[in-house]
This record gives structure tokens, sequence and C-alpha cells, in this order.
């Protein structure tokens, strides 16, 4: 049976016998204790130190685990420890796996093990001097550029056909089964007119790039994270997503003083970073639009998803997804996808 991930106790007891098996059977044991450092919608993330004989280069450091929701995400695990492997050979800031496992026993989960990278989120940066915060989203863009511009021969991630054909078949998949008749109405539409995007120039595109995914060393130096549904094709897919995500986040802000200062500042911040990265790489409008009203439809049916006691698709996530949801969200992203169409 697989381990709970919520269970701090459990997730230290399976770690702890996996490492012992697979990276230094003498003695091994933990310096600092597996704390859960953070959750996404497919990991819980454990910071842990360990020591004993044999423990050295990178395993004697800081780690990070990543530890799988369900035993369903191995090839999802496998493709995102692949892509930074890929990623870090090409001289780009992610890190290198140190251990990768589709099911680890005894976890019963698929994990990843990595160095911590040091620094924190540029978010944080951000907070603690706004005066910062130009220079910040200016290095995030030519980070995103740099990403778009490595060669994207020999990726590991599938790119059979268009990134856009492969997008509406996977929204396609997702939608039927709970869609409303809005709903419907909106993949229609992104059916009717996905020409604007079908021709595309392929690139290496992370689709999660925000400043909560980018950390900041006390250096300057940045490390990107969290390559879950990194993909090949269209780099405005990429960037229209860096769009919703810089829109969104005041909506989803957990503080009220930091929900109106983000509000404030929305159009300044994604406007700062697309100016920067326009000025390295062309930006085409209608493509822009296009994939910005996907990304939006995206989150507003997973929202829809969330909300419906009917589906589970990601019944791994619902609970407490759900209590953290504002009421305003799914409206707001319906208004977003229907503005970017003109409709």
């Amino acid at each position: 049976m697989p381990v709970d991930p919520f269970d701090a106790q459990q997730v230290s007891n399976g770690l702890l016998d996996y490492l012992r098996t697979h990276v230094a059977p003498d003695g091994l044991r933990f310096a600092e204790q597996p704390e859960r450092i953070g959750r996404g919608m497919d990991t819980h993330i454990y910071a842990f130190r360990v020591e004993g004989d044999g423990v050295d280069g990178a395993w004697a450091g800081p780690l990070v685990l990543r530890l799988y929701h369900s035993v369903r995400q191995g090839e999802k695990a496998a493709r995102e420890a692949a892509v930074q492997r890929f990623a870090v050979e090409r001289g780009y800031p992610a890190v290198t796996p140190l251990v990768f496992e589709r099911i680890a026993a005894p976890l019963g989960l698929p994990i990843m093990v990595m160095a911590r990278a040091p620094g924190v989120p540029m978010l944080e940066r951000m907070g603690r001097n706004p005066l910062a915060i130009a220079r910040l989203l200016a290095n995030m863009a030519q980070l995103h550029v740099a990403l778009h511009r490595l060669p994207v021969a020999g990726c590991p991630l599938p790119s059979e056909g268009p990134l856009v054909e492969r997008r509406l078949q996977e929204l396609r998949a997702l939608t039927e089964p709970a869609a409303g008749d809005e709903l419907e109405a909106a993949l229609r539409w992104l059916e009717a007119h996905k020409g604007a995007v079908i021709d595309e120039e392929a690139s290496l595109c992370h689709n999660d790039f925000h400043p909560l995914n980018i950390l900041v060393a006390d250096d300057g130096a940045p490390a990107v994270l969290d390559w879950s549904d990194a993909t090949v094709g269209d780099r405005h897919h990429d960037v229209a997503r860096t769009l919703v995500l810089f829109w969104v986040l005041p909506i989803v802000a957990q503080g009220g003083a930091e929900r109106i200062l983000l509000r404030l500042s929305r159009g300044f911040l994604a406007a700062r970073y697309l100016n920067v990265y326009r000025r390295l790489l062309p930006v085409d409008p209608a493509r822009l639009r296009y994939w910005q009203a996907l990304q939006a439809f995206d989150g507003w049916r997973l929202v829809a998803d969330l909300k419906n006691p009917q589906s589970g698709t990601i019944a791994e996530a619902r609970a407490d997804s759900v209590q953290q949801l504002p009421a305003s969200l799914l409206p707001e992203l319906r208004d977003y996808f229907w503005r970017k169409t003109g409709s």
C-alpha cells in the first residue's frame, strides 16, 4: 500500500528504507527529518538531509523529495525527470534529479530526489524589495527567452503533431464528461479557431513559469523548478500561460492586503515581463490571444471540475483544493476567456 503523502512519519520511514537500499546502506540516517514544505497539484514536497558512511557529493547537502500523489503519475514523473536532465545538460538552470522511481518501494508512489537549490522564490524577493520588482521581472523574461531558445533536438517529451492538436485532444477528453453548455461552446470556439496557431516553430515550454517556480539565490543565481507540465510546441503557449498566471495571482492571494497590492500591480507585472520578452523574441499578438484563451479555458475547466462532486478526475487533490478556491475565480476565468476571443 502507498504511504499517506500527508503523513510525515510514514514518508520518513519509507524514504529512509528506500535510501538505505539504493544510496548508502551502511548507517545512513536523517541529519534532518523530512519536513513537508509545499504541495502542488501533482506532488508533496519534503525537505530533508541525510548523513552516514558513503554519503557524499550532492547527497551530503540539503535535499528535496518530490512525492507524487498517485501511482498513476509514474509516467508523468518520468517525463519530468527526463526533461530536467535535458535542460541541465544544455546549460539551463534547472536541477538534475539524483534519484527517480516510477514506483519507489517501500513508499509505493513515484518519487524524485534532488539537491535543494539555494535561494528563495522570486516572488518573495519581490515582496522583500519592491524597488527590485522591475529588475526581477526582466530577469524572469530573460530566463524564459533562454528556455525557448534551447534546441529541442533529442528532447524526451512527446512532440508528435502541432501542440494545439494535442492540447485540444486533451481538453476534449477532460471536458466532455462534465461539460456545461457554456464550457462546450467555449471548447468549440477553440477548435474552430485553432488555425491561428497550428503552424508552429517548436520550442521547449515549461508551462508553469512564474515567480514562485523560480528560486533566486543571494548571488542572483536562478533555479527553475516544477517541470511537471513541460511540453514541446509553440512558445506563445508558454508565454500565454505566464500572463494568465499573473492575472490569476491576485485572485488566489491569501491575505487581503496582498490581494489588493497584487490587483493594483497586475497590469505592471504582466506588461514588464512581456515587454522585456518581446525585445528579445518576437511575439505574434493573434497567436498570443488564442493561447491566452486556451489557458484561461483550461483553468475554467479545472475549477469547474474541482467544484463538481460527481467528478473523480483529480480526486486526490479535491478536498483541500476546493476549500482554498475563491468564489470569484471561476467567473473571472470565464470572463477572461471570452474577452480574449472577442466575443
